[in-house]
Order: C-alpha cells, then structure tokens, then sequence
C-alpha cells in the first residue's frame, strides 16, 4: 500500500513548465505538434504577414531547444494545420496553400522537408487538410473540400496515400448540409477513426459532431450521444476499443464548454470533466499508455483564454496546472514526455506569440 501511495503521489507532483520558441517578424501561431523521439519533436502552423498574407511555420525542438525548420515555400498564402511524427526520418505536415484552393502536404525525410502532391477532390473549389496520420506504412489525411457544382456547403474530404505516392479519396456518409473533419487517428490498416464537425446549414446551423470509423474496407458513421451542440477537433485510438475524442459543446447560456468522449468498442459516452462556468475549448488529445492521456486546449474565451489540460489517469479525468496561453496541438515523447503548443497575443509584440509546454512525469 505504501508504494502504491508514493506512486500516486509522484505522479500528481508533474510540473509543467514553458519552453521558450521562436517568432518570426509577424503574428506566429502554433495549431499542431508530433514527436518521434526528444530530438524530433515538431510543430507546425503559421507566420501572418497581414490579415490576406500568411505563410507556413514548422519548428523543431532538438532535444536542447526549439528552432525553425527551413521547409519549401507553398503557393499564395499557406498554413500547416496537421503534423504526424512516426519516426525521425519520416514525418508528414499538411495543411492547404493558395488561401485555401489547395491542399499542402509536406515531408520529411530525415534530411529535409519537400512538398509532395496532395489529394484536391474538387479542382475547381476550395480543398483543405486539417489531420493527418501515418501507420503502418499507410498515410491518411482528412479536412474538407467545396460542394462541386454548388454556391456554397462543404464535404468531409478523407484521402489515403499510396506507397507509389497515388491518393485514394473515398465516399463518406453526409452528417449535416456542412461537413468538415479536423483530425485521424489509426492503430492499424484496418482500424482508423476520423472527427469533426457539421452544421445544419452554411447560414448558422447547429453543430453537429461528426465520428467516423474505418473497418479496413469502408468509412461508417458511429454518432456519439448528443443532446447538445457538439464540435469535435482531436481524436486518440488507444486501442480499437478504447477510443478518445475532445472538443466542445454548447449546453445554452453565454458559453461552449470542453467536452471529452469515449469509445469502449461499443459505444460512444461522454465523460465527466471539471466545470468550465467561463467556457473553454478542447483541440488536441495524446497518450503515453491507456491510464495516462492528456487533452489539451483553451480555459475562456477570446485573448484572455489560457492554456487548458486535463489529465486520464485511469480512473478520472483532473485539471492539470499549466502556464501559458491557450493549445491547439500536443505530443508525446516516452515515457514520460509530454508537450504542449500553440500561440497567445503578445502586448510587446503587438502580435500572435508562440507558446509551448512540457511536463516529464
């Protein structure tokens, strides 16, 4: 009994800390983080030059410190909402350029990043990418593209990669008149979940969340119990039966509250978090095994919001206590590694700041 209380003792004492990045001139946001091992820990997002100018961002912490990754330049303005780290020779970004026309997928090859053709369903329209996932030798990538032949509406866009380099898109169940999907995680070639989000209408719809599965030979929609608006951002396949997924809900009144869910193989509930009576947001969630996973986010709204992370350790989900402002993306280094990142306003810069944690239990 003794050493079990010491244990849980230790694990409690875990303290976050900030690490320092760097900015270049301009606004720099960090939306997206993945880790192959202490020395190859990325992060992705973008530099805005002006409000209809802005470029791709990629980091990289070295194992001593953070510094930006010379990467190609994309067409127009770009920016990288997804990265997926499986070794540290093999690492894949994605995000849209051309404002948005276009999707972005980067690579790495241990050497240096090149850009590689991505999936563009609508060639014609606006085509994005906003998750991205590597397993086994397969790549998935998933966002959205425009309604072909249509003024306006959205569908959910679900790609998969070749080792020839060929994309396949494939056909998805319409959730709502919108679709989009924020991110794809997968344990193997016949096991992958996708989330996201829809509306009822391009007009100011309500918010519908979007749980997609793959069984190895087509994509089905799995809803999850929603009685309230929900949008989901971040999805995490521990096991084919132990399946989380983050995001936010809004039960009425002045806020959007942080939302957790979880698959047990058999169907999706919702799970008990702290109260956030200022609203809050989740955008990222990561494992370092099945009793200790993090989900990373925002605590309030607007600049004021502040870095958000709760903690699984098996049994209940608890708050963490973080510095910085608000998360849009999280990784994993084992055993005991966990990072952080995104962006808050800076008063001195007059601009956007990247931000980024770390906690090593």
């Amino acid at each position: 009994m003794k050493s079990l209380t010491l244990i849980t003792a230790w694990v409690v004492a875990a303290t976050w800390v900030q690490v320092p990045s760097p900015n270049a001139p301009g606004s720099n946001e960090l939306l997206a983080a993945s880790a192959s091992s202490s020395t190859h820990v990325w992060a992705v997002g973008r530099v805005v030059a002006s409000t209809s100018s802005f470029r791709t961002l990629i980091l990289r912490h070295n194992g001593t410190g953070w510094v930006s990754v010379t990467h190609p330049a994309a067409s127009g303005s770009a920016m990288l909402r997804a990265v997926d780290a499986p070794s540290d020779t093999d690492a894949w970004a994605a995000g849209f350029q051309q404002g948005g026309q276009r999707t972005l997928v980067q690579h790495w090859d241990g050497a240096a990043w090149s850009t590689v053709a991505g999936p563009n369903p609508n060639p014609n329209g606006i085509n994005e990418l906003r998750g991205v996932k590597s397993v086994q030798g397969s790549l998935w990538a998933v966002g959205s593209y425009s309604r072909p032949g249509a003024s306006y509406g959205s569908l959910k866009l679900i790609a998969q990669r070749s080792g020839t380099g060929t994309w396949r898109t494939f056909a998805t169940p319409a959730i709502t008149a919108e679709d989009f999907l924020e991110a794809v995680d997968a344990t193997g070639p016949s096991d992958a979940w996708a989330v996201g989000w829809g509306s009822t209408s391009p007009f100011g719809g309500i918010a519908v969340a979007a749980t997609l599965r793959w069984n190895g030979t087509a994509w089905v929609s799995v809803p999850l119990p929603q009685p309230n608006q929900v949008m989901l951002f971040g999805v995490k396949t521990v096991s084919p039966n132990d399946v989380w997924a983050v995001g936010h809900t809004y039960p009425g009144g002045p806020h959007w509250i942080p939302a957790i869910y979880h698959w047990d193989g058999t169907a999706w509930t919702r799970a008990t978090i702290p109260a956030f009576p200022g609203g809050g947001q989740l955008r990222d969630i990561v494992a370092l095994s099945p009793s200790n996973v993090y989900a990373v986010g925002l605590d309030g709204e607007g600049l004021g919001a502040r870095s958000l992370v709760l903690r699984w350790d098996g049994s209940a989900w608890t708050r963490e206590t973080t510095p910085g402002p608000k998360l849009y993306g999280a990784a994993t280094v084992a055993p005991s590694t966990v990072w952080g990142v995104g962006y808050g306003y800076s008063q001195s810069a007059a601009a956007n700041q990247t931000s980024t944690i770390r906690t090593t239990e």
